[in-house]
């Protein structure tokens, strides 16, 4: 196998010793060959040697965990093949069947399976599927909702009166339901919601609330933003003497508002002084101009002006009270959201009784046992390390995540109870390519981390590195990239400065084609009968068409050959009914194509019926595949004769069902 020659930076990642390390590592830096060598490296150690099964790696995916793992066993076998008489590395390709390579639902799994009987669960537990899972959440919450509206005090009426804009409880469900999911993110998130709760509090200074500190800094944002347009605006009408006749006075006054109001901002204000000075503000008239013949400047001036106007308003209708408005407010929220949490409890307490029922779990359950397995509660609340979790942390010498933007405070949790005191921790991650938020994940682990965390010089732990140099593109692709989110990323508006630590630099060398190396480029187009994407799949099939025919060079390995058909991939966000579209566009130029979503092959009719079967059979209590196998040919059952089995025991599966009337 080919030697690999590794960076200073990667070299560091792989050799570094005695704490915690945070590796920044962008797209295309080599970041799984840097891990793999990692545990090779620790495993071979000649000072000190760590067994594979004693090392925790933690992928995203069970892909990339089958991935890693192949991956360093092909590397233990190609050691050992050239050491045929190292024992130890032989004894290590023996272990690695035993290493603790997986995702992190897969290690709780195991985790809450060699522990069950500390838990309060079945040992034959189950995964459910996300359909069934959100069936049960339905009904849970419909019982709760239905419970909370029969015992109702007056709060939870007034709490669905402001939640539900409407004429039903859609919005309050909604409601209910993502502060349940955001809330199994945290781990310990009762905690978390006295925490929260505990932040309305009415004796509390207005100045001195965490809304505050939001809002005095978008106040101050806004203000200098606008004292800034005030200044462009006063330069623009001292371009012409009647202009500047006119609209001095009062642009001058909108500046000198604007830095009053700055000024208030930035001294740790009281919020009536903030209050009165936006609601005690009017805008002065600009003087007249007759028989002034503009030349734009005049209306860039009342652009200006009118934008001002909007964004200071807009301030106005955030600090809509006083204090004492501010204090009345939450004395009116508190309850309401007191009884929000209490039905978000119980609504999860009910979810997890019907589970129970079921002898099922979901995902999130996983962690959350796994985290009442590593940790105990003290008696005032708080959380300690369990014997289970120091048995553990003894256990492994170091963890390995992979994926680390994408953690949630959870699974982070967990980590560090493995972990030594926080000592023996490895992440991998690039915040630039976080894009589960949606999934609950925190990138802003990462984030502070990598701004607590100081640069690595050897001594200083823990520390983080950055692999920046990307091995994939030609230098005008990453030149190409930075520029284009160095305009985008800021701290505001995607938490991360795009700055040097975040920069691609270009880390291979590719030949130069004759005529030079193509740019990046963007492509209007103009959308014709056929709909947008039929315009961009005609487009890029005679692009690719040209490529094809001309013979465009691309570098294959150090060496320059003429483009194939598959050196060519078409990325696009998703494929579900476009990829046939540009499948024919590449059929009517001649190329041949494929597309990993031309094969409904599982999702077709005959095959999926099987499917359903296999898992009736596996678990007769499913009633989604029960009620696909009874309507299809196999049992023939019609819709009437499925809908009197259900009303004839509704609170039985289909399977209990049919068992008690065979009875």
């Amino acid at each position: 196998m080919e030697k690999v020659h590794f960076t200073p930076e990667q070299q560091n990642a792989i050799d570094a010793r005695g704490g915690t390390l945070l590796i920044s590592a962008a797209a295309g830096s080599g970041k799984t060959a840097v891990l793999v060598e990692r545990v090779i490296q620790r495993i071979l150690d000649p000072v000190s040697p760590v067994d594979a099964d004693r090392l925790l790696v933690v992928t995203f995916t069970n892909a990339a965990a089958q991935e890693m793992k192949s991956r360093i066993s092909s590397r233990q076998e190609e050691l050992s093949r050239n050491d045929p008489e190292n024992l130890r590395l032989s004894r290590q390709v023996l272990l690695m069947e035993q290493a603790s390579i997986s995702t992190i639902d897969s290690f709780c799994m195991n985790l809450i399976r060699g522990n069950f009987q500390k838990l309060d669960i079945p040992p034959d537990f189950r995964i459910m599927d996300e359909k069934e899972a959100s069936l049960l959440k339905s009904e849970a919450l419909e019982e709760v909702i239905e419970e909370c509206y029969r015992q109702d005090d007056g709060i939870f009426i007034s709490l669905v009166e402001l939640l539900s804009g409407g004429r039903d409880d859609s919005q309050l469900f909604g409601a209910v339901q993502q502060l349940y999911q955001f809330l199994r993110s945290h781990a310990f998130y009762e905690q978390w919601l006295a925490e929260q709760l505990a932040t309305y509090n009415p004796k509390k200074p207005a100045s001195e609330t965490h809304w505050a500190a939001i809002l005095y800094a978008e106040a101050s944002e806004t203000a200098a933003f606008c004292l800034t347009e005030a200044k462009e605006a006063i330069r623009l009408s001292q371009q012409d003497e009647k202009l500047e006749a006119a609209y001095r006075e009062a642009l001058e006054e909108d500046a000198a508002y604007c830095r009053s109001l700055l000024e208030l901002l930035q001294n740790n204000p009281d919020w009536d002084a903030v209050y009165r000075q936006l609601h005690g503000h009017t805008f002065g008239r600009l003087k007249a101009l007759r028989g002034y013949e503009s030349d734009g400047t005049k209306e860039r001036i009342s652009e200006i002006r009118d934008q001002m106007k909007k964004l200071l308003g807009n301030l106005v209708d955030l600090f809509c009270t006083d204090s004492a408005g501010f204090r009345e407010d939450i004395e009116d929220l508190r309850p309401k959201i007191q009884r929000l949490f209490e039905i978000t409890l119980r609504f999860g307490k009910r979810f997890s009784q019907s589970k129970a029922e079921r002898r099922a779990l979901d995902f999130s359950d996983l962690e959350h046992y796994a985290l009442e397995l590593l940790y105990d509660k003290s008696a005032d609340g708080s959380h300690r390390l369990s014997a289970l979790a120091r048995e553990l942390a003894q256990r492994y010498e170091e963890i390995l995540v992979d994926e680390y933007q994408d953690t949630n405070e959870a699974q982070d949790s967990i980590f560090a109870a493995l972990s030594r005191e926080e000592g023996n921790r490895f992440m991998v991650g690039d915040v630039k390519q976080s894009i589960y938020r949606f999934r609950q994940a925190m990138p802003e682990l990462f984030i502070g981390k990598s701004a607590e965390y100081a640069p690595y010089d050897g001594r200083t732990y823990p520390a983080k590195i950055v692999l920046g140099k990307n091995f994939r593109s030609r230098r005008e692709i990453t030149e190409g990239i930075n520029q284009l989110f160095q305009d985008l990323m800021h701290q505001k508006t995607a938490e991360v400065q795009y700055g040097e630590d975040q920069e691609l630099i270009a880390g291979a060398e590719y030949p130069v084609l004759e005529g030079g190396n193509p740019l990046p480029e963007a492509v209007l187009l103009e959308i014709g009968d056929g709909g947008r994407d039929q315009a961009e799949a005609e487009y890029t099939a005679d692009r690719i068409a040209q490529m094809l025919k001309k013979g465009e060079k691309i570098t294959d390995h150090g060496v320059l050959r003429p483009v194939q058909p598959r050196d060519i991939c078409i990325l696009m966000r998703s494929p579900r009914g476009r990829a046939e579209i540009f499948l024919q566009a590449l059929e009517r130029q001649g190329i041949q194509g494929w597309s990993d979503s031309e094969s409904g092959f599982l999702t077709s009719r005959e095959v999926s019926v099987v499917i359903s079967l296999l898992r009736a059979v596996d678990n007769p209590l499913l009633d989604l595949p029960m009620a696909a196998v009874l309507l299809s040919p196999i049992f023939g059952f019609t819709a009437d004769e499925l809908t009197s089995l259900r009303l004839a025991g509704r609170t039985f599966s289909l399977y209990q069902s049919m068992a008690s009337r065979r009875e």
